[in-house]
């Protein structure tokens, strides 16, 4: 006796059974005159009539045409890969794997008399190749089914080459994935009474229902059979657990499934990659007790070269596979260079689980650096940057640094980490940050108190001033001296920020008061328009500098309260913090450079004027006097100021508001 399973469609269920639109039923071929044999003739002319005998108490059915065959080993191909290498000119390998598809051997078959050829699978969820079939190995069968694979790829040389002038990589990474199930379900009774045996004698009501039917099939005889209760089985993958747990039930009792991925770095010594044998099976160890079941096993292997890497998109070249170490000219960057990675992940099967993505950057970074006259801010990278992203840009403001504040010679990492199927995954590419060295220091003027009062004539007119220094002696003078790399060409400059606090009092005791509230502004020199600080005697704040070069870089300030005619007394205390920055020249035209600072020098001046007199008796022009000590502070005893060595810093100046920008109350 043979079974066949068939679907009956919705036009004949709907007359024959109401409370269902599909059905799956079984068949019981019973007659002498039916043809049962494994060589059942199968045709698509399957006779089928209108003239259908028509019983007063059955309605007429119209089956559908029917193709019968016995369940037979289907043994199929998914996709399995080659390595990419690199899709980039720069840094591909100048060989390639001879295909996307690597050669499979199945042996040691179960069930034993099936052949091992491998044939287009169809839809089975793995890798799709340019004409769109799918490729692998995979079987299934009846209560078992078992095999063990071996996947092979073949490295290909260039015309005129050889394995020695044209070798395959040193690391080639393979991606393979085995699944392997068990499924037995008892096929349902509908609403006929209590469950059957397969051969039990059918109730008048399924008698009145089939007989019709089976005259017109020519003898087969329908029932319906009992409800699938607890079955049991096995499943291995033949790669282990990484991922999805090893075995898993599935969650109605009926079935359990095994897969897995498994990601190995191999290392070719010749022109074959051979993956070690893969031994998948299934078997259904308990049918849950007599009648009629559907059952299913089932394996299926697929084998991958994944082409992992992180790459640099450098804005106006080709992107560039830099964890390639012949690209050592594009891990070479500048400190406030745009950097722009994505960690590449080529040749993936289809549904493979990534999950974890991770950046992982040394050194002082930034996500962007922004300046103007109104405003300054810094933004880090921060977790949805860095989480979760198949690409990351920054700006580094210095590589990564030892203890004693050099650069560290093994250089600065980017790391990406991933989950592949289950497997960690960790990309790594080495960077040389090249920040320039420096020194810069400020120097007070060494005059006798510091700040003070200075009368001075304007043409014939007479002023009088309160601050630091004078017109002979500058009150603070930054020297700066700036080193590159061989790569290092750009410009020098100062930023100068201050927190103003100034206040004074008319003849008529009213105030006015200048204030920008404790917080550090820029100081552009009340025009608006000037960011950088400017330098004396010349109209260019910037100074040049080339690769491997050295430059000076020098600057002055003088602060000062005007004591004019209508005030009696002021005040003012103003800390400065004066920035010696950096910035490369620019190499990608849409994607400019950032400023770096180097460093910073912390100075202020404080002081109180009077006036004492309202004339001179000599010219009429007012008569002040400084108050106390101002800042800073020296007596002709005291020894001269020494110079001020500035900090290192990685923290850029910020700012929300320029001097310029500051309104005067009162």
């Amino acid at each position: 006796m043979e079974c066949w399973r068939v679907d009956i469609g919705y036009e004949v269920l709907e007359n024959l059974l109401p409370f269902s639109s599909r059905m799956l039923l079984q068949f019981n071929i019973v007659s002498d005159n039916f043809p049962v044999s494994d060589n059942f003739p199968v045709s698509d002319n399957f006779p089928v009539s209108d003239n259908f005998p028509v019983s007063d108490n059955f309605p007429v059915l119209r089956p559908p045409k029917m193709k019968f065959s016995p369940f037979r080993l289907v043994v199929s191909a998914l996709v399995a890969g080659t390595s990419l290498l690199s899709v980039f000119s720069s840094t591909a390998q100048a060989g390639h794997w001879k295909t996307v598809i690597p050669t499979y051997t199945v042996s040691n078959r179960t069930p034993g008399n099936d052949t091992n050829t491998v044939t287009p699978a169809g839809n089975g969820g793995g890798l799709t190749t340019d004409d769109g079939t799918e490729h692998g190995v995979q079987a299934s069968g009846g209560e078992q089914v078992a095999g063990t694979v071996q996947a092979e790829f073949e490295w290909e040389f260039d015309d005129g080459k050889n394995i020695t002038t044209d070798p395959p990589p040193a690391d080639v990474t393979v991606l393979e994935y085995g699944d392997a199930s068990w499924r037995a379900e008892k096929l349902g009774r509908g609403g006929f009474g209590g469950p059957r045996g397969l051969n039990s004698t059918p109730s008048a009501e399924e008698v009145s229902y089939t007989g019709a039917y089976r005259r017109h099939m020519q003898g087969p005889r329908l029932f319906l059979a009992q409800v699938q209760q607890n079955p049991s089985g096995n499943a291995d993958n033949g790669l282990g657990g990484n991922g999805p747990p090893l075995y898993e039930a599935d969650a109605d009792g009926k079935g359990g499934h095994s897969k897995s991925y498994k990601i190995t770095v191999y290392h070719p010594s010749g022109t074959k990659l051979t993956i070690p044998t893969r031994t998948l099976n299934a078997s259904i160890t308990d049918k849950a007790g007599a009648g009629p079941t559907e059952i299913n096993t089932s394996w299926a292997y697929r084998a991958r070269i994944l082409t992992l890497g992180i790459t640099r998109d450098t804005i106006t070249r080709d992107t560039i596979d830099i964890t390639d170490p012949k690209v050592s000219d594009l891990k070479d960057v500048n400190v406030g260079e745009p950097i722009v990675l994505t960690a590449t992940i080529s040749g993936l099967l289809d549904n493979t689980p990534v999950t974890g993505k991770t950046w992982t950057v040394e050194g002082t970074t930034v996500k962007s650096y922004t300046q103007s006259n109104h405003e300054a801010t810094k933004l880090d990278l921060t977790n949805d940057d860095l989480l979760n992203q198949d690409s990351v840009k920054f700006y580094w403001f210095q590589g990564k640094v030892g203890i004693d504040g050099t650069p560290d010679p093994n250089g600065t990492k980017v790391k990406f980490d991933v989950s592949i199927g289950g497997n960690p995954i960790h990309l790594m590419a080495t960077f040389n940050v090249n920040r320039p060295t420096s020194s810069y220091s400020g120097q007070y003027t060494n005059r006798i108190h510091p700040v003070d009062v200075t009368h001075y004539m304007i043409g014939t007119e007479e002023r009088n001033r309160n601050g630091l220094g004078d017109f002979i002696n500058d009150g603070l003078t930054s020297n700066a001296q700036v080193s590159t790399s061989a790569h290092g060409a750009g410009s020098i400059a100062y930023v100068q920020l201050i927190i103003e606090s100034h206040s004074a009092t008319r003849n008529d005791n009213s105030t006015r008061t200048l204030s920008s509230n404790g917080d550090y502004v820029l100081d552009d020199g009340d025009t608006g328009t000037t960011i950088l600080y400017p330098r004396p005697y010349t109209n260019q704040p910037m100074v040049a500098i080339g690769n491997s070069d050295t430059q000076p870089i020098n600057t002055s300030d003088t602060p000062e309260d005007k004591l004019l005619p209508i005030y009696k007394s002021t005040t003012s205390a103003n800390p400065f913090n004066t920035y010696l920055i950096y910035k490369a020249n620019d190499k990608y035209n849409n994607d400019p450079n950032i400023w770096v600072p180097l460093s910073v020098l912390h100075w202020e001046w404080a002081g109180t004027a009077q006036k004492i007199a309202d004339v001179y008796p000599d010219s009429g022009s007012q008569k002040w006097q400084e108050v106390g000590h101002g800042t800073p502070y020296r007596e002709a005893t005291d020894p001269a100021f020494l110079p001020m060595a500035a900090l290192p810093t990685t923290d850029p100046p910020q700012w929300k508001k320029s001097h310029s920008e500051l309104v005067p109350v009162g």
